[in-house]
């Protein structure tokens, strides 16, 4: 049987947008385009907060769920951020932490939020 443990919800879909669009912006292709056409690259890599609007078995630790609180927010409703990582319960879950992958683990996405929070001054706090 699967070890329980205790993970922070996140919306798949918003965690499916950060890997695809964290992953560009590392690499370099995550900007705009200028009045004269010119790829921009954007200086920060931001994105609106995270929420648990639709749930379907992505759950982060609670050491980059502070992190991912602090650099990005979250919003239970509407227009509210909050900015406080214990305003969210963390759940007893089975799937794996920190990845797009819920049933296999075969891979993680804590690299991806490792070098965004190295980017801004982040300290993610592993224990």
């Amino acid at each position: 049987m699967p070890e329980e443990k205790l993970g922070y919800p996140v919306c798949s879909g918003w965690f499916e947008e950060f890997g695809i669009w964290a992953n560009d912006w590392l690499r370099g292709e995550y900007g705009r385009i200028d009045e004269q056409g010119n790829f921009i690259q954007y200086e920060d890599f931001n994105m609106r907060p995270m929420c648990n609007y639709h749930q379907e078995g992505v759950y982060l630790s609670r050491e980059y769920w502070v992190a991912m609180v602090e650099m990005f927010g979250y919003s239970k409703e509407e227009g509210v951020v909050l900015t406080d990582p214990d305003a969210v319960v963390p759940e007893l879950t089975t799937f794996h932490l920190n990845t797009r992958s819920i049933h296999e683990g075969s891979f993680s996405d804590a690299d991806i939020i490792e070098k965004i929070a190295e980017s801004k001054g982040v300290i993610i706090e592993v224990r």
